[in-house]
């Protein structure tokens, strides 16, 4: 279920708070409100003034800053106050694509952050990021269309053509608000964190497409997580790690069987969480018939921030692979998963799928992919907005018929199957004999890959590449 905490505003840990906010100075005192105070300039009459803010988490939006702005000089009394989102920026950006075809999608619940982009390509609009809000498809539109529709009047006085050009654009807006016809929201958000509310949770979402990415380096730089490249200091490049599927040793081969991996470079790196240094590492391993794979981790010293990823060597694969896997006792939940950042994930017993990049890249087991699943659901905002106080009574009884089955299928009370997916190839399922065809409750399959995935994967844009440089 729930947690507690996100009932309502919490109390403040002042211990990690001060270690968070210590950069800022000796100016810095927190108070038994839990309110950080510190002296700042005006931006209006660059007298002093102070500047408070509070780290407390909100339903929906889970950890946040709130800040205000008080000027001391009484001639001026300038005031402001922002909200901003204070948590962890995820592994990947995200991507929803909402198919709006009734008013019960119109009353969708969206959650941005102040790095969301949200375009409605059928009329070509597009709203910028510019704070963090809870709202609603509706709230998004209707918002648009009174920000447009306000200035009107000035417009026709100073500018009429664009007013008429304006005028005819806010009727295609509000043939959308009226849903004359179907269109499509497609929220974009580098952090990772914003959320569109899926109606039919914890099952797959037939109007929502939801995909993950890697951020671009202007979305690394937009975020603070990188320095613009004049700014980034040069530094030698670190020697390759070495090949381990050439000329190893009988004590190279031991360690590979045992699951010993020898560490390739490391490299510094500023925590994603606090900004201080640390340091990232990768390694190579070699899993036994499987292929070589890349282990990249970050652990921050100060904060506790920890990352990993894997991630499959080699060329791209000619055919993405389907792993089926026909579960009916407690051994079986102990078989190794690798399951890399492009596999899907999917239990027909429970109709649920989990699609392209969730749970990023992981090496675990069956049992321990169930455990990631229901840790997900149960903090995603999803849960929140069906568990929560304004969520409907049958909502919730599915959602807790969900986890009840899900539990008893970990424990081994029910048997059922499990469906990974990878177009590229990179994900792994352990077979209980020494030849795949000789285990009977796994079939591993071949399949061509569609143009939808290629296009996802840029495998197209690199055949496009690789004919230009030919011709």
């Amino acid at each position: 279920g729930i947690n507690a905490e996100y009932m309502g505003i919490t109390d403040l840990n002042l211990a990690s708070m001060t270690d968070i906010f210590h950069p800022i100075g000796e100016q810095v005192e927190v108070t038994e409100e839990g309110m950080i105070s510190t002296e700042s300039v005006c931006p209006v009459c660059e007298e002093n003034g102070i500047t408070r803010m509070m780290l407390t988490l909100i339903p929906h939006f889970k950890e946040i800053i709130v800040s205000s702005f008080e000027c001391d000089n009484p001639d001026c009394g300038e005031r402001n106050s922002c909200v901003q989102f204070g948590g962890v920026v995820q592994p990947h950006g995200v991507v929803y694509v909402l198919s709006v075809r009734s008013t019960d999608d119109f009353n969708r619940q969206i959650v941005r952050s102040e790095n969301c982009t949200i375009t409605i390509p059928e009329i070509e609009l597009e709203v910028p990021g510019h704070k963090g809000e809870i709202t609603t498809v509706e709230g998004v539109l209707t918002v648009a269309y009174e920000n447009l529709q306000s200035d009107q009047p000035v417009r026709r006085h100073l500018d009429p053509p664009l007013a008429e050009k304006i005028d005819t654009f806010l009727e295609k807006l509000n043939s959308c608000i009226r849903i004359e016809q179907p269109f499509t929201v497609k929220v974009v958000d580098p952090s990772g964190n914003s959320f569109v509310q899926n109606l039919f949770a914890p099952h797959p979402d037939p109007q929502l497409h939801v995909t993950y990415y890697e951020r671009s380096i202007e979305d690394m730089i937009k975020l603070g997580l990188m320095a613009p490249p004049e700014e980034t200091p040069e530094h030698v490049a670190p020697k390759p790690a070495p090949d381990y599927n050439t000329r190893r040793t009988l004590e190279e081969e031991r360690k590979v069987d045992e699951g010993q991996v020898t560490l390739g470079y490391t490299l510094p790196e500023n925590c994603y969480a606090c900004k201080r240094p640390g340091f990232f590492k990768m390694a190579v391993v070699d899993i036994p018939h499987f292929k070589d794979t890349v282990i990249m981790s970050f652990k921050c010293d100060d904060c506790g921030f920890h990352s990993t990823e894997i991630k499959s060597g080699g060329e791209i694969p000619p055919y993405g692979t389907k792993m089926t896997l026909r579960i009916t006792n407690k051994e079986d939940m102990s078989r190794d998963i690798l399951k890399s950042h492009t596999c899907s994930v999917s239990i027909p017993e429970l109709e649920f799928e989990l699609s392209e990049g969730s749970l990023g890249s992981m090496f675990t087991t069956v049992e321990g992919l169930l455990d990631q699943i229901k840790t997900q659901l149960s903090s995603a905002h999803m849960t929140e907005f069906v568990l929560g106080d304004s969520g409907q009574t049958d909502y919730k009884n599915k959602f807790q018929l969900f986890f009840d089955r899900l539990e008893a299928m970990k424990s081994g009370n029910i048997p059922f199957t499990l469906i990974l997916e990878d177009p590229l190839s990179h994900s792994y399922l352990q077979a209980l004999a020494d030849n795949v065809e000789d285990d009977p409750q796994l079939v591993i399959e071949k399949f061509t890959r569609t143009d939808q995935q290629e296009d996802d994967l840029g495998i197209t844009q690199l055949k496009e590449m690789e004919t230009e440089v030919s011709s």
